[in-house]
C-alpha cells in the first residue's frame, strides 16, 4: 500500500480546526498507517502565534507531519497535484463556504469535512468525500477509513464537481433570476 499524502490548505487558527487533523496523524502513526499529513499556510501570522505554538507541539513527535507555509501560485498547483485527501475540519459554525474544497476537488481530489452548514454542501451536492461530525475526532477517523476503503477516480471527482459548480451552472442558475 502506498503512503497516503493528505492535505489543508488555509489559514492556520483554531476555528480551522487543525488540532483534530494532527491528532488523526498521530492516531496513524500508531496504528502504523504510512501517511503524510501536509499543512499550507502562514505559519507565521501573528495574530495566530500562540494557537500555531500550541499545533507544532501537538505535531512535534509526529514525523509524518510537514507544515510547508504560504503557496503561490505554482506551488498551490503542485499541493494539490501531490495529494490523496483534503480534509477541511473547520470548527467554526461561521465557516460560509470553504472554497478550498472546490480547488481541490477541480485536481480530483476527494474531501472530508466537517458537518457545518456551508461547507458540508459541497460533499453533500457533489459525493466526493465524507462529512464527519464537527469537533468528533472519532468521526473523523471513521471517515479517513472511509476514505481508504473506497476508490474516489479523479475523473470522476472531477466531474462531479463540475455537474454542480461550473461558470455553465453558475450563469443557468443566474439567468433564471432574471
Amino acid at each position: 500500500k502506498k503512503k497516503i499524502k493528505i492535505g489543508y490548505l488555509g489559514r492556520i487558527c483554531e476555528e480551522k480546526g487543525l488540532k483534530y487533523l494532527i491528532l488523526l496523524s498521530n492516531n496513524l502513526v500508531l496504528k502504523k498507517i504510512d501517511h503524510e499529513l501536509i499543512i499550507a499556510g502562514d505559519i507565521g501570522d501573528y495574530r495566530f502565534k500562540k494557537y500555531v505554538n500550541s499545533i507544532t507541539v501537538l505535531a512535534r513527535n509526529n514525523k509524518s507531519i510537514n507544515f510547508i507555509g504560504k503557496l503561490d501560485a505554482k506551488q498551490k498547483e503542485d499541493f494539490y497535484n501531490n495529494l490523496d485527501l483534503f480534509v477541511l475540519p473547520s470548527t467554526n459554525s461561521f465557516e460560509a463556504f470553504g472554497i478550498v474544497q472546490l480547488e481541490a476537488m477541480s485536481y480530483g481530489i476527494p474531501v472530508i469535512a466537517s458537518n457545518i452548514n456551508g461547507v458540508r454542501t459541497v460533499i453533500q451536492n457533489t459525493k466526493n468525500g465524507y462529512i464527519f461530525q464537527n469537533k468528533s475526532l472519532s468521526d473523523l477517523i471513521e471517515k479517513f477509513y472511509l476514505f481508504r476503503k473506497n476508490n474516489f477516480e479523479k475523473e470522476k471527482v472531477r466531474k462531479n464537481l463540475f455537474n454542480y459548480y461550473s461558470k455553465e451552472v453558475y450563469f443557468k442558475k443566474i439567468s433564471k433570476l432574471f
